[in-house]
């Protein structure tokens, strides 16, 4: 986080000032900014460290992190683009698609980006890429099928 003050502050949003305008490759820094013209205290920070001392890349910004769901246009949340605008969440829940709190896009976390509102199917895309993102960024705006220079995977291990 930005602060050390509860409640205050933000998250970091990793590479996502469109400095420079591409996809980056995580790195073995110690300080998380490799890439972004970055070198100490910024909100670009692009890593972040688990419990265990694990240490993950990007989990907001540089690329879309396409996930393995997709909702039809109608069955999409409504209400605008920020998470507290929402007045629907459509076939989705509260819990599923925003924060827990009150937060948007002024303490790093994202925005929605909703698309078209009929047919589909859309891919969940999470994290927001190098020209805007937050750790909770959703964007249901693409078909699965979608290919592009800002949507990359995360690999998981279970």
């Amino acid at each position: 986080a930005t602060s050390s003050a509860i409640g205050t502050g933000g998250l970091y949003r990793g590479h996502s000032d469109g400095t420079p305008s591409t996809a980056l490759a995580a790195g073995a820094d110690s300080n998380g900014y490799i890439g972004t013209g970055q070198s100490g205290f910024s909100i670009e920070k692009r890593t972040h460290t688990l419990s265990n001392g694990e240490i993950i890349w990007d989990l907001g910004g540089n690329v879309w992190e396409w996930t393995n769901d997709t909702i039809m246009g109608v069955d999409k949340p409504t209400g605008g683009s920020q998470f507290t605008a929402m007045t629907g969440y459509g076939t989705l829940s509260y819990d599923l698609t925003r924060p827990s709190n009150t937060w948007n896009t002024t303490q790093n976390m994202g925005q929605y980006f909703v698309g078209s509102t009929t047919g589909g199917p859309f891919a969940f895309h999470r994290g927001g890429f190098w020209s805007g993102a937050g750790v909770f960024s959703l964007a249901l705006d693409r078909a699965p099928s979608t290919v592009s220079n800002v949507i990359g995977f995360r690999c998981v291990v279970r």
